[in-house]
């Protein structure tokens, strides 16, 4: 169709030219050859439509191509570059949880990959064997040092990593006063740890345990390890990520090295001072839960990740308005926040800092009660980029008027895409004038939350591409109320996510476009789909 519009189109403009073919070679003729109904400016203007036309043509290729690779045309896997099937397996080989816990009653062996994929053919084994990639992250355990099919394992892996950067995962569920546990795997880590990239120490004390004496020995254990870790054989520079979670039972609050002033609530660690500020200066990459090095250490400059979890047997670790300005400060290339402890507010607020890359906010309940959500957010400029946040506002912290006033503000400043809050009051006042979400989260637990989400405003000014609600306990929603929740955010897609009950009077709709159709009956245009929750285990908000 389009070859016969352009040869026709064609046809026409050679027939000025057949008029009078000795006469086009001078411009002054060509007037000659056009037919009197056929003027110069009409000659000029239908220049300047080819032009137009040639542009379109070339985005009809562009969409052409892209619908050619969405083709479902199957490509044999043998056939792709090296450096794509590198890609796909290595995304393989990550798909897999990493977790050495032979305690674990639903624990289901040693991890397959990246091991089975060697055993697929000659190739794949050839790349995946020489590329250390895949061979680097190195899982230990204490009960290496006695099961001899896990120490088999790790020893595989560092050979086959040859001499690369590692990255050393180390978990135990219940660490003993055992000398084997510390003792065996710390003459495991001394040769690696000069090559280490990344360290990710978590102890997590199994929740079937009810010997509360295990906090002794916890600490003495997570000492120990850190001080090889963090001691003389660590060189400065090399390690750029550090992921701490020690359970909610210890009771310490930050590290110390030798030179500082001891505390008994503090974890000591067999290291110089001034050697641990050396190496977690060049940390850009920082997690950590209910242990922290101190707010003014440089651990906190410099960093693209910050996750800082209060949750402890403590009670929580507080941080000051003023603490949490200078970290801010240090890192203005912040690109993930996930922030879960109390703030301290100070008496005269702190000028807010930009922080241009910002696209990941997560505020947990801690960094939400009471007056801490206020004195967080407005330290907080995020730049142009799309902002995806999560707001845990579960119980009364948005019904005070202050956080209230200083979210909507955020909010407004905020080129928020995405957005996830628990909870759902104030929803209406919150988001009323903020016109770029495109994708809105609601985790809704109890019928309060229905009710208020329907007593709010159709915001003005939301055009939503997408809403999720989401539920983690059993909840029956009517078909008339979810319609009403939809004509208010008008989604193009609603999401469904959870173990909702979905009821047209005693009819129990469980099918997506049963649902569908009964909100179209009601005048609503979207399309359903129904989901199931995501794993909350290491992510306890969703980030979509």
């Amino acid at each position: 169709m389009l070859e016969v519009a352009l040869n026709e189109y064609l046809d026409a403009c050679q027939g000025f030219q057949i008029a009078n073919p000795n006469s086009i070679s001078e411009a002054h003729e060509l007037i000659d050859v056009i037919p009197s109904t056929i003027t110069p400016e009409c000659l000029a203007n239908e220049y300047t439509r080819i032009t137009l036309l040639e542009k379109k043509i070339q985005r009809t290729k562009a969409v052409l191509e892209i619908s050619r690779n969405r083709a479902s045309v199957i490509t044999p896997v043998d056939s792709l570059p090296a450096e794509v099937l590198i890609h796909i397996l290595r995304l393989v080989a990550e798909s897999e949880s990493c977790e050495l816990d032979p305690w674990s009653p639903g624990y289901g062996g040693l991890p397959k990959y990246p091991v089975l994929l060697t055993h697929v053919c000659t190739r794949w084994r050839r790349i995946i064997i020489d590329i250390p990639l895949f061979w680097s992250h190195i899982d230990a355990i204490p009960l290496m040092h006695t099961d001899e099919r896990i120490r088999n394992r790790t020893q595989t892996f560092v050979a086959r990593a040859g001499h690369s950067t590692l990255d050393i995962h180390i978990t135990t569920p219940y660490p003993t006063d055992e000398d084997w546990e510390a003792a065996g795997l710390s003459r495991f880590l001394v040769p690696l740890v000069p090559r280490m990239r990344s360290l990710n120490l978590e102890i997590i004390i199994d929740e079937n345990v009810e010997d509360y004496e295990v906090e002794s020995p916890t600490r003495n254990f997570c000492a120990s390890i850190l001080s090889v870790c963090f001691g003389p054989g660590c060189v400065p520079g090399t390690l750029t990520r550090f992921q701490l979670r020690v359970d909610t039972l210890v009771a310490c609050l930050f590290l110390e090295g030798v030179g500082n002033v001891r505390h008994d609530d503090y974890l000591f660690l067999d290291v110089p001072a001034q050697h641990l500020e050396d190496i977690w200066q060049h940390i850009t990459v920082l997690r950590l839960k209910a242990l922290f090095p101190f707010w003014s250490s440089t651990a906190y400059s410099g960093l693209v990740e910050l996750r800082l979890d209060g949750r402890s047997y403590l009670g929580g670790t507080p941080i000051s308005e003023h603490q949490f300005a200078n970290i801010l400060s240090s890192s203005p290339r912040l690109r993930v926040m996930i922030i879960d402890l109390p703030i301290t507010p100070a008496i005269t607020p702190y000028s807010p800092v930009l922080l241009a890359d910002l696209d990941t906010l997560v505020l947990q309940s801690r960094a939400t009660r009471a007056n801490s959500l206020e004195h967080i957010i407005r330290l907080l400029i995020p730049g142009p980029k799309p902002l995806h946040a999560t707001i845990d506002c579960k119980a009364w912290s948005l019904v005070e008027e202050d956080n209230v006033t200083e979210t909507a503000k955020f909010f407004s400043r905020s080129n928020i895409t995405t957005l996830h809050l628990l909870g759902a009051g104030n929803v209406s006042r919150l988001i009323g004038s903020v016109s770029t979400i495109q994708a809105l989260a609601l985790t809704i637990s109890t019928r309060e939350d229905v009710e208020s989400l329907l007593a709010g405003e159709k915001p003005s000014n939301l055009y939503l591409q997408r809403l999720h609600i989401l539920n983690r306990s059993r909840f029956e929603f009517g078909i008339n109320v979810l319609s009403q929740l939809v004509k208010i955010y008008a989604p193009l897609q609603l999401l469904l996510r959870g173990p909702y009950h979905i009821t047209r009077g005693e009819v129990h709709l469980t099918r997506a476009d049963e649902i569908q159709q009964e909100l179209s009956n009601l005048g609503c245009s979207t399309e359903v789909l129904l989901l199931a929750l995501p794993d909350f285990k290491h992510e306890p908000l969703l980030l979509i």
